[in-house]
């Protein structure tokens, strides 16, 4: 489901209201469909990144049921997880190869 207006403050309410839905297995919210979205950004920056090169990375905010509401697996490292969710932090998963 995406993320419109408040929804995002109310996720977990949202979350938990989908699945009493015994035909529902995970549920997840997403600020952009996963398969069709346009924000991206190329202001991110890491120790050894050459300041002049400018990378540009897609982008949309989900939250930790995300990969799992999918099918997806990860190759390597971890799926976001609910225990590790601060509203502080950014995190990441990097595709690596072409798209």
């Amino acid at each position: 489901m995406w993320m419109k207006g408040d929804m995002k403050k109310h996720g977990d309410a949202i979350r938990e209201e989908l699945m009493k839905d015994p035909a529902i297995e995970v549920a997840s919210l997403s600020s952009a469909n996963p398969i069709d979205f346009g924000n991206s950004t190329s202001g991110l920056e890491w120790v050894g990144k050459d300041p002049k090169e400018q990378i540009l990375f897609s982008n949309f905010s989900v939250d930790y049921n995300f990969i799992q509401s999918l099918g997806m697996t990860m190759k390597l490292g971890r799926s976001f997880k609910q225990e590790f969710f601060l509203p502080i932090l950014s995190n990441f998963i990097v595709k690596r190869g072409r798209c």
